[in-house]
């Protein structure tokens, strides 16, 4: 093959996962979509934080479609969407449960305490909780699909503790800020195009700071440097 026939090969491997990618998360989703888009987020907001759990195996399912295109090159996107959706499923949603709960509470906080001195002060300190919360339940998650035998409790410690050491942890931050930012304005856009790159960012940042790959690649190195 040619390099421009290897070139276009990858090329359009890479946007079919894309596009698996989004549709199968906006599939998986799409309760929680239709609520975002058809009511009145202030009215809603509770059973949004409700349905918002059904955004954790749809993580899973995406983070395993990037772990096999990662490890092997693998474009099988349904098959590992529905692979990694389901195994995790009885750890993944109390993960998304244990998120939406956080936020249900920050939720409450800031609309109990809007308009007060004490609300005005206390927001940034909620909306760093909300931050955390989400960033932690997504590098869980990623430990999730990189450990299959992790505990879910092993798993949300991991998430929290490697989250606030990693820098990465703010680039994440700021792409889902912009991923909200542009669905605010052109939801079918947002979902259709930048879904799946944003999440795969915040896989790789996730396993970054969870260290998968790093040992391997420390033996890898030091094998080599003791072969003659």
């Amino acid at each position: 093959m040619t390099k421009f026939g290897s070139l276009f090969l990858t090329i359009s491997t890479l946007a079919y996962v894309i596009l698996g990618v989004n549709v199968l998360v906006t599939a998986a989703c799409l309760p929680l979509i239709g609520l975002l888009l058809l009511t009145d987020i202030r009215q809603s907001w509770l059973l949004l934080g409700l349905l918002s759990p059904l955004a954790a195996p749809a993580a899973t399912g995406a983070f395993t479609v990037f772990k096999e295109f990662n490890d092997d090159g693998s474009a099988a996107v349904l098959r590992a969407f529905g692979r990694g959706w389901r195994r995790p499923l009885a750890r993944s949603l109390p993960i998304g449960a244990a998120v939406a709960a956080v936020l249900l509470i920050v939720t409450v906080d800031l609309i109990g305490l809007s308009g007060t001195r004490i609300g005005a002060v206390t927001m940034p300190v909620f909306l760093v909780l909300a931050a955390l919360a989400i960033l932690a339940g997504l590098t869980a998650l990623v430990a999730l699909v990189d450990d299959p035998a992790i505990r879910r409790r092993d798993a949300l410690l991991a998430g929290l503790l490697r989250c606030v050491r990693s820098p990465l942890t703010l680039v994440t931050l700021v792409a889902a800020g912009m991923f909200l930012a542009f669905f605010h304005a052109a939801p079918a856009y947002a979902l259709g195009l930048a879904l799946a790159p944003v999440l795969y960012l915040a896989w790789a940042n996730a396993r970054h700071a969870l260290g998968v790959g790093q040992v391997a690649e420390r033996a890898e190195t030091a094998a080599s440097s003791r072969t003659p």
